[in-house]
């Protein structure tokens, strides 16, 4: 049985709240376009930015956030009022949130090599194709 889910939950911590995220699992569209700004590095996936490409990049990164992002609670503002993705996707201040939201997102809804290795080939020896 796959262990695929079409969403899944990301519980995390940033200046202080406690925020639950749900997203859906990325597209290859979504991957397509992180790919200017990535690079293998030891059978790792890094995201490698220049100055330059910052700006870039954190749009690029809100732009598939918002479209992966089904639901996200606990971040409120300093008066306690509850913010929502489209409050904040614009701001400079939740870069490092993006950061950690974005790179959850990808390590979820892709299989890791170990994954991989266990995941494909035949199903037995004598498997004819």
């Amino acid at each position: 049985m796959s262990r695929f889910t079409k969403n899944f939950v990301y519980e995390t911590e940033f200046d202080g709240d406690k925020i639950k995220v749900t997203f859906s699992q990325m597209r290859r569209k979504n991957m397509l376009a992180l790919t200017p700004f990535m690079k293998t590095i030891d059978k790792e996936i890094k995201v490698i930015v220049s100055a330059e490409q910052q700006v870039e990049f954190m749009e690029t990164a809100a732009g598939i956030l918002k479209e992966r992002i089904v639901n996200m609670s606990g971040l409120v503002d300093i008066n306690g009022e509850p913010l929502k993705f489209t409050d904040i996707e614009e701001s400079v201040y939740f870069t490092p949130l993006f950061s950690d939201l974005l790179s959850e997102l990808m390590q979820r809804s892709t299989l890791s090599n170990e994954q991989v290795k266990n995941s494909v080939g035949p199903l037995n020896e004598h498997s004819e194709a």
